[in-house]
C-alpha cells in the first residue's frame, strides 16, 4: 500500500499518531499529531477522517451516535485467536466493546483470551481485536435500513455496497424488531450510499469514510465489507482532490463530475446511475397489488418495504383491506398497522399473542446461526408484541403478564426466554403506565436475571461469561421500562449499573438515567441517589422511533 501512494505522488509520513484536530470557525483546518519531536500540527486543505471511528470529526465536534442508538450496544467485536501456524483467525462474536474507554478495550481482551473461538482457543498470546461498530458521524444523510430494503437510490450516490445482513448482535432498527428481516441469512441485498453520508453535519473541510460514515446500526451491518469500505475511502480521496483543484470547499463539488470519475474507474455502473434518476414512485395499482400479497402472506421482504416506506398512502389501504376480513383478523396487515401507530390493528394481535401463548410451552424459532440474539431472529410472537407496542395501549398488558408468567430461565444458556423478556420490556417503556409494571418486577424476580452489576472494584476476569453479559443486559432493560413507568425500583437497578466494569452497560445506565431525568448529573451514583430521592417520579414513555 505504501508503494501505491508513493508511484501515486503521495507524500506519507509514518509512525506518529494522530491525538486532536485544529480549526477555524467550522472549517477543519489540519491535525495534530504525536511525533519523535514532540507535538506536531499538520495542516490540510482537505482532510479524509479514516480512522475507522471518526475520531477526527468527532474532536471536531460533529454530532454523532453509538450504536443502536437506543443504548451504547453495537455489533459484537471479533476477537480474533490464532492457533499454531493456521492463517485463519480462530473468531468470537460475543460481545460489545467500547472503544472509548481504554479500560474495558484492555477488560476485553482479557476476557476474550479466556473464550474460545470457532476454531478453539489460542495457544500464545492473542491482541487482536476489531471492534465491528463504533461512532456513526451523523451526515448531511443518514443510511438506514429501511433505505436498503426498500432499494432507495440518491441522485448523489457514490458507492453500492453488497452483501447480507449480518447484524452481530442486537438490532436496534424498529422495522427489524418487528420481524421485518430476511430470513435467508446468506442472501445478498445491495445498498445505495450517497455522497452526503460523507459530509458531516456542522463541519467544513472534511469527509468521513469507514465504518464511521453516516449510518444506522442495522444498515451498517451490511454495508460496512472490507472491499466497499476501501472503495469508500478511494471516492473521498477523488473527491477531495477535485475540491482541491477546484478551489472549492468538498461540499460543494459537483457530483456529476464525480460520479463521471467513478464510473471512468469500474467504481459505479451506468445502470446504478440510471436507476437513481429514472425512479419513480411505486403507482396505487402496484401498491393495493402489494397489500393484497402481504394481506395473503405471499409479500417478499422487499414488497413489504415499498409499502413500509410510504405510510401516507398505505395506510388507508391497509385498514380497507383489514376491514374486507370478518372479523378483521388479517395478522400481517394488522401487525404493519400497529407498526405504523394504528389502534385498528391491536385486537388481532393480542389475538394472536393468546393463541401462539396459550401453552406453558413458549413458542420458539428454529436458531439458524450464532448466539441469541443475532441477525434480529427471534420467536414470532414477540415480533407481535413489539408491534403492537407503537399503539401505546394498556390493552396489551394481560397478555404481557400472561406470558411473562411463563418465562423460565435457564442462566446457563440463552434461550427463547432473552426474546421474550426483551420485547416484554421493549413494549412497557413505549406504553409507559404504572400497570406495566406487574409483568416487569415479575421478570426481575427470576433467578439468573437480577444481581447481574460486576463493578469496577471486581477483578476485569469476572466479566468473562458472555451469557451472564446478556442477561445483564436484560436486567438493565427491564430496570429501564420499570423507571419508564415511574418506579423507584428501575431508577435504582439503572444507578446501580453505573459502576459496572463493562462500558456498554454502564454508559447505556447512564444515556438512560440523563433521558429520564432531563439532566446530567454525571456518573457517581450517589448523585443519582440524591437526585432520586428528591424527584416525584412519573411515567415517561419512550417515544423515539429507530429506522
Amino acid at each position: 500500500q505504501l508503494a501505491l501512494l508513493t508511484d501515486a505522488g503521495v507524500h506519507t509520513i509514518t509512525g506518529m499518531t494522530t491525538v486532536g484536530i485544529t480549526r477555524c470557525g467550522k472549517a477543519v483546518t489540519g491535525v495534530v499529531a504525536t511525533s519523535d519531536l514532540g507535538l506536531v500540527i499538520l495542516r490540510a486543505r482537505t482532510l479524509i477522517d479514516a480512522t475507522g471511528d471518526g475520531d477526527l470529526a468527532a474532536w471536531a465536534g460533529a454530532p454523532c451516535t453509538w450504536g443502536t442508538e437506543r443504548d451504547a450496544q453495537t455489533l459484537w467485536a471479533s476477537f480474533g485467536q490464532y492457533l499454531d501456524t493456521r492463517p485463519e483467525a480462530s473468531r468470537q462474536y460475543q460481545v460489545a466493546v467500547d472503544v472509548r474507554d481504554l479500560t474495558d478495550v484492555t477488560r476485553t481482551m482479557i476476557t476474550s483470551r479466556k473464550r474460545s473461538g470457532i476454531f478453539g482457543k489460542g495457544n500464545y498470546p492473542q491482541y487482536y481485536l476489531c471492534p465491528r461498530e463504533t461512532r456513526h458521524i451523523q451526515g448531511q444523510y443518514q443510511v438506514t435500513y429501511g433505505d436498503i430494503l426498500s432499494r432507495k437510490t440518491h441522485r448523489d450516490l457514490i458507492v453500492v455496497c453488497k452483501s447480507n445482513f449480518d447484524i452481530k448482535g442486537l438490532s436496534g432498527s424498529d422495522h427489524a424488531h418487528c420481524g421485518y428481516i430476511e430470513e435467508a441469512f446468506r442472501k445478498n441485498y445491495e445498498a445505495d450510499i450517497p455522497y452526503r453520508a460523507i459530509l458531516p453535519r456542522d463541519l467544513e473541510n472534511i469527509l468521513v469514510v469507514g465504518k464511521a460514515y453516516s449510518a444506522t446500526h442495522d444498515a451498517l451491518s451490511l454495508a460496512r465489507m472490507q472491499k466497499d469500505m476501501m472503495t469508500l475511502g478511494g471516492v473521498a480521496g477523488i473527491a477531495s482532490s477535485m475540491a482541491i483543484q477546484n478551489k472549492q470547499p468538498v461540499a460543494d463539488i459537483p457530483v456529476p463530475s464525480l460520479q463521471e470519475q467513478l464510473l471512468a474507474c469500474g467504481i459505479l455502473k451506468g445502470e446504478d446511475l440510471d436507476r437513481a434518476a429514472n425512479r419513480q414512485p411505486l403507482s396505487e395499482t402496484d401498491l393495493r397489488d402489494g397489500i393484497e400479497r402481504l394481506a395473503n402472506d405471499t409479500a417478499d421482504l422487499s414488497k413489504k418495504f415499498e409499502i413500509l416506506a410510504d405510510p401516507e398512502r398505505a395506510v388507508p389501504l391497509l385498514l380497507e383491506r383489514l376491514h374486507r376480513d370478518v372479523p378483521p383478523e388479517n395478522l400481517p396487515v394488522a401487525s404493519m398497522l400497529c407498526f405504523f401507530g394504528h389502534a385498528e390493528g391491536l385486537p388481532t394481535l393480542i389475538s394472536a399473542i393468546e393463541t401462539a401463548c396459550a401453552s406453558d410451552d413458549l413458542p420458539d424459532f428454529e436458531q439458524k446461526s450464532a448466539d441469541r440474539p443475532d441477525h434480529g431472529y427471534a420467536p414470532e410472537p414477540t415480533f407481535w408484541i413489539r408491534a403492537a407496542a407503537f399503539v401505546r395501549h394498556p390493552a396489551l398488558i394481560p397478555a404481557l403478564t400472561a406470558v411473562a408468567k411463563k418465562v423460565t430461565i435457564n442462566p446457563r444458556q440463552l434461550d427463547k426466554s432473552f426474546h421474550y423478556i426483551y420485547s416484554i420490556a421493549y413494549a412497557l417503556e413505549r406504553i409507559a403506565v404504572r400497570d406495566g409494571l406487574g409483568p416487569l418486577e415479575m421478570l426481575h424476580r427470576l433467578d439468573g436475571i437480577h444481581g447481574n452489576v460486576i463493578s469496577y472494584a471486581n477483578d476485569p476476569r469476572m466479566s468473562v461469561d458472555y451469557i451472564q453479559e446478556r442477561y445483564a443486559f436484560l436486567e438493565l432493560c427491564l430496570g429501564r421500562a420499570m423507571a419508564r413507568c415511574g418506579s423507584p425500583q428501575g431508577y435504582r437497578i439503572l444507578i446501580a449499573y453505573l459502576e459496572d466494569i463493562r462500558s456498554v452497560l454502564s454508559r447505556s445506565a447512564h444515556w438512560e438515567l440523563v433521558d429520564l431525568a432531563g439532566r446530567d448529573i454525571g456518573h457517581a451514583p450517589e448523585k443519582w441517589q440524591a437526585w432520586l430521592q428528591a424527584s416525584h417520579l412519573e411515567p415517561r414513555p419512550f417515544l423515539k422511533r429507530l429506522w
